[in-house]
């Protein structure tokens, strides 16, 4: 993922995917791994994944404002 993206992600964003920009698929990424892989003999791995996700997710606060959400996973109220 992060080969994908590279450290300009940091510096700017861009757009990735229809909906979806550069730093939005990170912090997607980052949140889906730690979703599924907790714990367990990926525990190093986890921790390191977790502390990004919180540094990541620090520096762009704004960015889970104005990701895209899939319509199924949508709850009352959010278009």
């Amino acid at each position: 993922m992060l080969q994908w993206f590279g450290p300009e992600a940091l510096e700017r964003d861009g757009p990735w995917a229809p909906r979806l920009t550069v730093r939005q698929a990170l912090l997607w990424h980052v949140e889906r791994f730690m979703a599924f892989g907790i714990g367990g003999p990926l525990a190093a791995m986890t921790d390191a994944v977790d502390g990004l996700a919180h540094a990541l997710g620090r520096r762009w606060c704004g960015e889970r404002e104005r990701m895209y959400v899939w319509p199924a996973l949508r709850t009352a109220g959010q278009s």
